[in-house]
């Protein structure tokens, strides 16, 4: 059923028609979306994109839509938001990252699930396939073909004498694995050694893995996204700095946080085109027949500032072909 988006003084004149006349189907008619979001990974720049996208549709918190925004960086709190939303009765939730859709999913198999962001969202059991969905549960994946290899080169054309390169990484997290995988495929094209540096809950050990890059002669570092290495953000962005370790990341916090530069798909166009999946799915639109989005814009930002704290020149060529230089 197709939901009605009213401006305030329509909805006050319902509201007054009902009260007058106790009409069940105004009632309903003054119903505006409840909403619940969920995420341990978002950030403010990443929401106030979600609110541009829902806005630029139509929706204004608190007088078109209702929105519950939860945001923790304790994964474990996570199911019990969730639970929280289903019992609230909410029509629809946003879940930003693979955790919190995981969570949202396993509470509820009717209520429309929007993914802001997910990893293999179809080896971790969200979709039945990115085409057609197929549950309740649809949006957009961060995933895109050969961006681990697309990382690898562009590090290679940053870092000219790259030959050892180090990756840290979270093996737990049902993501990493595979993007792990991707870029030991990619690494022979380059003529690179790769050098794991594993790290766990509940206490990684950030230290030891730095001094194991540094004692195996690491030339550079990729850093995997995951709630872990998000969590511990600005202590491995000051390890990378420490031992002068050119590293690349794959959001732009790690970059504001003082890392050196990053490649990956824009948050903020994923987080904004959620608004789109949201719009469709409250007037009628069924989610198991809503294709699951590849990210379509990408970003590589070089922190110049950091670059000249560790020593390193970028060549002109590959500055040339940044989306954005911090100075």
């Amino acid at each position: 059923m197709k939901r009605a988006i009213l401006p305030v003084a329509a909805l006050a004149v319902l509201s007054l028609m009902a009260a007058g006349c106790g009409s069940s189907q105004e009632v309903q008619a003054a119903k505006i979306p409840h909403v619940g979001f969920l995420s341990v990974s978002a950030t403010e720049p990443f929401i106030e994109a979600l609110r541009d996208g829902l806005r630029e549709h139509g929706y204004v918190e608190g007088e078109t839509i209702t929105i519950d925004w939860r945001v923790t960086r304790n994964r474990e709190e996570l199911p019990g938001i969730a639970k929280e939303f289903v019992s609230d009765g909410v029509d629809l939730i946003i879940a930003g990252g693979t955790k919190a859709v995981k969570a949202a999913k396993k509470e509820t198999t009717t209520i429309p699930i929007v993914m802001t962001n997910s990893g293999d969202a179809v080896g971790t059991g969200l979709v039945a396939s990115l085409a057609r969905p197929g549950g309740n549960v649809t949006g957009s994946t961060q995933i895109s073909p050969q961006l681990s290899a697309k990382r690898v080169q562009l590090l290679k054309e940053a870092i000219p004498g790259l030959s050892r390169l180090a990756v840290l990484w979270h093996p737990d997290h049902p993501n990493t694995p595979r993007m792990f995988r991707e870029i030991q495929a990619a690494v022979p094209d380059f003529g690179l050694e790769i050098i794991s540096l594993e790290v766990r809950e509940p206490n990684p050990d950030f230290e030891a893995a730095f001094e194991k890059a540094i004692s195996k002669r690491a030339d550079a570092l990729m850093v995997l996204r995951d709630p872990l290495t998000i969590k511990h953000q600005q202590r491995i962005v000051d390890l990378a700095k420490d031992h002068r370790l050119p590293a690349m990341y794959e959001t732009m916090n790690f970059v504001a946080a003082g890392g050196l530069m990053l490649y990956g798909p824009s948050f903020r166009d994923l987080y904004r085109n959620a608004a789109t999946f949201v719009d469709k799915i409250l007037n009628g639109a069924n989610p198991a027949e809503m294709p699951v989005q590849h990210p379509t814009t990408f970003e590589l930002v070089v922190n110049q500032k950091a670059a000249d704290a560790i020593g390193v020149t970028f060549p002109e060529p590959f500055l040339l072909r940044t989306t954005q230089v911090i100075r």
